[in-house]
């Protein structure tokens, strides 16, 4: 809020004001509320924390004509961040027509990304969920995520390229019955 997100600000005020947040290099905080946003949040700081109230409380909502690799993106080759206690999801029209819904990135594009943390948080409404694959120079590996649910159209979590243990605990996954 010290940036000027606001639950009642544009998708454009929202997403310029949370990436000045994460651009301090400090731990942000998401405050009960949802907010809007119009496209990618950069993560460029190795082990950030970024937390919220809660999945039900504190919400990040992707619009329609998003742009970019993902609502949150990390550089790749690098550490990861630290996420918590939140929701992303995305505006879907309601339809009967799979073809009718709207593509976005993926929720968190980690590719080539070592050593994340996801904890307590929730992922609906996207295609991908998470891509967290690696590359052959750029390996992942090491990540862990607990207390995740996940409801996406077509794959929740992609995995690949993977030089250590990634552990999933408590992740509930669904199939998405939008249409």
């Amino acid at each position: 809020l010290d940036f000027g997100a606001s639950p009642s600000a544009s998708p454009a005020t929202n997403t310029a004001a949370i990436q000045a947040a994460i651009n301090t290099g400090k731990t942000v905080y998401i405050p009960t509320g949802n907010y809007q946003i119009s496209s990618q949040i950069n993560l460029p700081t190795v082990g950030q924390t970024i937390y919220g109230d809660g999945p039900q409380r504190s919400v990040l909502i992707a619009q329609p004509g998003f742009t970019g690799n993902g609502v949150f993106a990390t550089l790749g080759g690098t550490e990861g961040p630290i996420l918590k206690s939140f929701k992303i999801t995305c505006v879907q029209p309601n339809t009967s027509d799979r073809a009718s819904l709207n593509t976005y990135p993926p929720a968190l594009y980690f590719r080539s990304t070592r050593n994340f943390h996801i904890s307590e948080m929730q992922i609906t409404r996207f295609q991908y969920g998470i891509d967290m694959r690696g590359t052959s120079t750029n390996i992942s590996g090491g990540s862990s995520i607990n207390g995740l649910e996940i409801g996406c159209f077509t794959t929740a979590i992609m995995l690949g390229e993977s030089l250590d243990t990634e552990r999933l605990i408590q992740v509930h996954s669904w199939p998405y019955d939008m249409v």
